[in-house]
Parts: structure tokens; sequence; C-alpha cells
């Protein structure tokens, strides 16, 4: 992502420095790439020890880098979603 700081393109750092949970105590999902600031979330998320499991994104191009920085992370499609939104 940019470095520009308009609102959409722009990605906070993580001010973490170490984790807060531990590995699996914390687990969390995150959808839609088309503003910057999620890349940041998930970035300070994950340094705070969380792990991203699941990511949902429409346009598969803004996906990829997610899932190339989070390798245990996987895509749902929208019809997965619904069907576990049923089971809760």
């Amino acid at each position: 992502m940019s470095g520009q700081r308009d609102g959409i393109n722009y990605t906070p750092g993580s001010a973490v420095t170490q984790a807060v949970v531990a590995p699996g105590e914390f687990v969390f999902a995150a959808s839609h790439f088309d503003h910057g600031h999620i890349y940041g979330r998930i970035n300070g998320l994950a340094d705070a020890g969380g792990t991203l499991k699941t990511i949902y994104e429409p346009d598969v191009s803004r996906h990829n880098d997610v899932l190339e920085k989070n390798p245990d992370a996987k895509a749902a499609e929208l019809s997965m979603l619904a069907q576990k939104a049923g089971e809760t």
C-alpha cells in the first residue's frame, strides 16, 4: 500500500513490541481490502499475537498480499460466510 495519508491508502505501522495473547487465543477475520487502514489493523492484531484465520475480498487481486504475509489464513467465498453465519 502507498505511504500516502489520504485515509484510503494510508497503512499505519504497529506500535506493538510483544504479543499479549498466546497463539490461537485470539483468532480474527478481515474483509474488504480497498482501504489501506485494514492492512494496519491486520498487522497490529497479528503483532499482538492474534491469528488471522479467514479473509474475504471480492477482488482476488487485493488479497494475495495478505495471504502471502499470513500463510495460515484462508480466503473465504461469500457462500461459505453465509453458511457459517447460519451456524451461530
